[in-house]
């Protein structure tokens, strides 16, 4: 398994083997996922089906 920078995992997500998660992906809660996540995909429910996809650009400007 492996699980790319900038990913969020979201609260009692089950990743099964084989889930590999790409950067900057999403994985809602509850979510199952028996399969890649493509890099930036939003992905949610039983079946981790596909919501959308999250900005590529990740430029976060912290404190102030």
């Amino acid at each position: 398994m492996f699980i790319g920078d900038y990913a969020w995992i979201c609260s009692r997500a089950l990743l099964s083997f084989g889930a590999d998660i790409g950067e900057g992906a999403v994985v809602g809660g509850n979510s199952v996922v028996s399969k890649p996540v493509a890099p930036y995909a939003i992905v949610s429910g039983p079946n981790a089906e596909v919501k959308g996809e999250r900005a590529r650009n990740l430029n976060y400007k912290v404190g102030g």
